[in-house]
């Protein structure tokens, strides 16, 4: 590997500021896209910035339930054909949608789900059908620092939904990825990086590949090896160590995405 990526970008990015276009804005208006604000955009602090959305979860119960389409409910009203009732859920209390029991000879029979009991949004004690738990979601959790749910793979099976695909699992952080060693790549590119995606090893691995044909040996990414590479591009006309990105403004020649903004150099 002596050697790769010399001349132009020599020295894979170290100790440098980079510096990209990006669009600036002045107020909300500046945020539509083609004369509507569909996203509901807002301008803070000279970006385009959508709203702040509620967690998706605040405990691995809601996760379980995600994963296997149970819905969430505050009362009866927020579910359709389906009571709201808190119950025993993979071993944790939920509140959640569920079916009421069909009466079938003076028996309450269920023909999604199993028979149980919950407290409904009244607080008494009625029989429900209990949601059943997937295999390989019942370790489903709830990241509360992002408030997202993740559901941790156990075993490739986990990471190919109906046999397809070839995505692996990485059982240290069950994380589903396309490589856990470097032999795992092909396609012309031989490292397995941290993320668990395949990378260049040098330049001629980034030969005719659409992001660049320069290999940047600190991330193990192919970028650009020339100015002519970046020109309109949306971070900047100046190829840098394999990066695309602008010294001032006038290096920003791309299309704006938003209607009113404004490229700056930062």
């Amino acid at each position: 590997g002596e050697g790769e990526g010399e001349g132009e970008g020599e020295g894979e990015g170290e100790g440098e500021d980079f510096t990209f276009c990006q669009e600036e804005c002045v107020d909300d208006a500046d945020c539509e896209i083609g004369g509507a604000n569909a996203g509901n955009l807002t301008c803070v602090e000279g970006r385009c910035t959508p709203p702040a959305g509620d967690p998706q979860c605040t405990a691995d119960a809601e996760c379980v339930a995600l994963f296997n389409g149970v819905q969430a409910c505050d009362s009866t009203a927020d579910c359709t054909g389906t009571i709201c009732a808190t119950f025993d859920y993979n071993g944790s209390p939920f509140q959640g949608c569920v079916f009421a029991p069909t009466d079938v000879g003076g028996t309450p029979t269920c023909f999604v789900g199993t028979l149980g009991t919950g407290t409904d949004d009244a607080a008494a004690t009625v029989d429900i059908c209990v949601p059943g738990v997937t295999a390989g979601t019942e370790d489903s959790t709830c990241d509360t620092t992002g408030g997202f749910c993740r559901n941790p793979c156990a075993n490739n099976d986990d990471c190919r939904p109906g046999g397809f695909g070839t995505l692996q699992c990485r059982v240290a952080d069950g994380a589903c990825v396309a490589c856990l060693e470097d032999t795992d790549c092909t396609d012309g590119l031989s490292v397995c990086t941290d993320f668990g995606t395949c990378g260049c090893a040098d330049n001629a691995e980034c030969a005719d590949n659409a992001a660049g044909e320069f290999c940047v040996l600190a991330s193990n990414t192919c970028g650009c090896a020339a100015d002519a590479d970046c020109e309109g591009g949306p971070t900047g006309d100046i190829c840098t160590e394999g990066f695309c990105g602008c010294g001032v403004v006038d290096d920003c020649n791309g299309d704006t995405f938003f209607d009113g903004t404004s490229y700056v150099c930062e």
